[in-house]
């Protein structure tokens, strides 16, 4: 294995596949694996099969069928295979300022609506932009990493919420981002932490891997698979997810 990507381990040629538990299906709204689904078209033609190939098509696995997509080749992101636990993941380049959009956004919290989203991945803390997006709006409406580490969660008013756990760049991490009423979760190694802010509105990301406002707030890093859910998930449910990407990528939400 070789240190490929801004020091992501990178090695194979060929995606991994394979049939997953079950998770739970209420209020799942978007559901993405680097090992299904991925197309180097935005019409969801050419597979993307080798490390390097461009992914323009990375079909949504909720059955909602909100495909995220990205047509110009130059802002596509790309394929790293045998990446993470020897899957497959998408890489986003800041350099090259990479994105998928959301054929559908997905509305996040507002007044008296909670939700969960997982991701899997790892930061290589390069960007050139001191918050990164993970998931972002026109303006504001992000998931995103301040100083390409600390979660921030923001509204179309940039209102933010600003949980203290900071990711370690160039490392792997599952992920989990929740709200429940005004408080914004933060987990990742088994450790969470929160920020309150009673004046966030909705959060309606509009793409994956790009953040808003200038071409300067590109991420930088790979994700190998994202779960949004519109709503707050159970402690038992929680444990469910968490279980099912701890075995799947040797990791610890």
């Amino acid at each position: 294995m070789d240190m490929g990507i801004h020091g992501i381990s990178i090695a194979g040629n060929s995606a991994v596949s394979g049939s997953a538990p079950a998770i739970p299906t209420s209020g799942l709204r978007g559901w993405y694996k680097a090992d299904s689904g991925l197309f180097q078209l935005s019409n969801g033609t050419t597979a993307a099969t080798n490390t390097g190939d461009v992914v323009g098509y990375w079909a949504d696995q909720s059955g909602n069928n909100n495909n995220i997509t990205q047509a110009t080749t130059a802002n596509k992101p790309t394929l790293a295979n045998s990446s993470i636990n020897s899957l497959p993941v998408v890489f986003f380049p800041n350099v090259l300022k990479s994105w998928l959009s959301f054929a559908v956004a997905p509305p996040l919290g507002g007044s008296g609506v909670d939700f969960t989203v997982y991701m899997v991945g790892a930061v290589a803390g390069t960007s050139t932009h001191s918050s990164p997006g993970l998931m972002s709006g026109a303006t504001g409406n992000d998931i995103n990493l301040f100083n390409n580490s600390i979660t921030e969660f923001v509204d179309a008013a940039i209102n933010v919420a600003n949980p203290t756990a900071t990711l370690v760049t160039a490392s792997n991490h599952a992920m989990r981002y929740r709200k429940s009423g005004s408080t914004y979760f933060f987990k990742t190694g088994g450790t969470e932490t929160s920020a309150t802010n009673a004046t966030i509105g909705v959060i309606t990301p509009t793409l994956i891997g790009f953040g808003s406002n200038t071409a300067a707030q590109g991420y930088d890093g790979t994700l190998g698979e994202v779960i949004i859910y519109n709503r707050a998930l159970t402690g038992t449910e929680q444990t469910q997810v968490e279980t099912y990407l701890s075995g799947r990528w040797g990791l610890t939400v």
